[in-house]
């Protein structure tokens, strides 16, 4: 049979799911309008999941990892920008919600897409670029093109990381960064963007993030610093005179009200800084910081102001709740009255109930490469993955994490069931063969320096008294184990490189290893001898 044909009976595989989130996307996660479905990136993919039935939809025509996304107010599209390499162009996309296909794309900005907006009527789509462009590109959304660029920042200022739309003025959007904050109004006839800067005196933050009120009133920024500033717009109260009546103001640099002591012209912050933040109707502030901390917060009346207090930030935001979670915050949504949603850095998203403002984890994954995977023998409603840190074992069906097993500092190469299911051997860049209990993930048993380059392969025998080891520097080592004594009978010598595979056979009584020299070993044991022969081909698995 030609090549051709063989070709052409090779059908496509469909993906079911994948288990995964990027964190590290600043509002990477976002609950659709009409409340039945998220948004986030996974790679250079962007993930719809319908919430209730987990059941998810992916969009592919990004050829890099995806740096922002947005939803429009409609609900009816996606827009993502994603990074490229130094010297390339960075491709914005904009997607059609219901029928899961591209509508348009652009390349305008350099290397990175910083951030991407809707306008509140849906007419236009503002990208960001990141240090290598810094400029805005505004978007038609009616004729299909683009309406217009402008360079972000000016003079001292810094890199524009953040953007906002207006809420009552389409025109109209914010951008924010490293000393940096204007208010700009699109000319639809002039084709052009032009900006006013807010004055900020003598203030200078870098601001991570910000929500505008309903009026477009206000807008409250989180900073680096750990303080949150509250901007006045300036706006006339008709939403059709576009312009500020006078130049925007900061009103105020709040920090926290505490019952801490603190040294002397202090105030308490939010430590690494302010990294999400949402505005409720009623004027409070959901508030999501570096170290995990997401409070619920009422901004005072500035009256309960210490005196002694040096610093520009004054303490005059109120804490009502107070939840951790584990990472930075990098997105806040809003599900409903009572929920709120929280995504982290380290690839976890967590549900705040309002009331009793505590936090559950309901989505997590590796937050690292997944070195091995394992099923476990004749069943698939579980299986294990393993990675830095620590091996997970997983739903199939929810999709969901069932246990995690946590060795700091180290990297999970390899991953086997018993046969009975009473144990999950792993094999460690420590060197160190550890067994685990599969429903509370309790040690064991370890083998240790079972491999002085680390454990790279294993296989364990149907009735489980045996193991088989392959190591980074070479080594394929036979183990007679129980709960109480691991003994080494004996050790192969061939591999000239680490030993990527191993396999024994439904005997027990031969093994064949793979390494990556390219050589492949069949060996047999009788009475803790090897007998061995060699496969004259280039392998790399067994």
């Amino acid at each position: 049979m030609c090549e051709s044909e063989l070709e052409g009976n090779v059908g496509e595989l469909k993906i079911n799911a994948i288990i995964g989130f990027d964190g590290s996307t600043i509002n990477g996660f976002v609950v659709h309008p009409n409340g039945k479905h998220v948004v986030y990136p996974i790679g250079n993919k962007v993930a719809i999941q319908e919430w209730s039935t987990k059941k998810q939809n992916f969009l592919v025509g990004h050829t890099n990892i995806i740096s922002s996304i947005a939803v429009s107010r409609s609900g009816k599209y996606i827009a993502s920008g994603q990074i490229n390499h130094i010297g390339f162009k960075a491709r914005v996309i904009i997607w059609d919600f219901e029928k899961l296909r591209l509508l348009s794309q652009y390349e305008h900005h350099k290397v990175r897409v910083e951030a991407v907006i809707f306008s509140h009527d849906d007419h236009y789509v503002i990208t960001l670029g990141g240090r290598d462009c810094g400029s805005a590109v505004v978007w038609d959304m009616q004729k299909g093109q683009v309406l217009c660029g402008s360079q972000v920042s000016r003079g001292v200022q810094g890199e524009a990381t953040v953007m906002q739309s207006m809420n009552r003025r389409g025109v109209c959007f914010i951008t924010a960064g490293e000393n940096h904050l204007a208010i700009w109004k699109i000319n639809k006839d002039a084709r052009n963007a032009k900006s006013v800067d807010v004055a900020m005196v003598k203030l200078r933050r870098t601001i991570l993030c910000m929500d505008t009120n309903e009026r477009d009133e206000y807008t409250y920024c989180g900073t680096t610093t750990g303080d949150i500033l509250k901007v006045r717009l300036n706006y006339h109260h008709d939403a059709d005179v576009l312009d500020p009546i006078k130049q925007p103001t900061i009103v105020g640099c709040f920090a926290r009200l505490t019952k801490k002591k603190l040294p002397r012209g202090s105030v308490d912050l939010y430590e690494a800084g302010v990294r999400s933040i949402k505005l409720l109707f009623n004027g409070w502030l959901i508030v999501g910081a570096g170290d995990g901390t997401v409070e619920m917060v009422e901004e005072t009346d500035g009256k309960v102001i210490n005196a002694g207090v040096k610093m520009p930030s004054i303490p005059a935001l109120k804490i009502h709740k107070t939840a951790f979670v584990n990472g930075g915050v990098t997105s806040l949504q809003l599900q409903g009255e009572h929920t709120i949603l929280a995504a982290t850095v380290n690839s976890e998203i967590y549900r705040i109930n309002m009331d009793s403002f505590l936090a559950e984890l309901i989505i997590t994954c590796h937050t690292s490469a997944i070195y091995t995977i394992a099923f476990p023998h004749n069943f698939s409603e579980v299986f294990a993955t393993g990675g830095k840190h620590d091996v997970r074992i997983w739903n199939v069906s929810t999709m969901q994490e069932l246990l995690r097993i946590r060795v700091q500092n180290f990297n999970c190469s390899s991953i086997v069931f018993a046969h009975d299911g009473k144990s999950i051997l792993t094999g460690w860049s420590d060197g160190v063969i550890r067994s685990f209990t599969p429903l509370t993930g309790r040690l064991a048993y370890a083998i240790l320096n079972a491999h002085n380059k680390g454990v790279s392969a294993l296989a364990t025998t149907s009735h489980g008294r045996n193991i088989v080891s392959g190591g980074c520097e070479g080594q394929v080592r036979l183990w007679e184990v129980s709960p109480y004594r691991q003994q080494l009978m004996c050790t192969l010598k061939e591999h000239k490189g680490p030993v990527s595979a191993i396999d024994i056979n439904l005997f027990d009584n031969e093994a064949a290893t793979a390494s990556t020299d390219g050589t492949c070993i069949v060996g047999t044991w009788r009475n803790s001898v090897v007998d061995k022969y060699f496969l004259q081909t280039l392998c790399l698995c067994a």
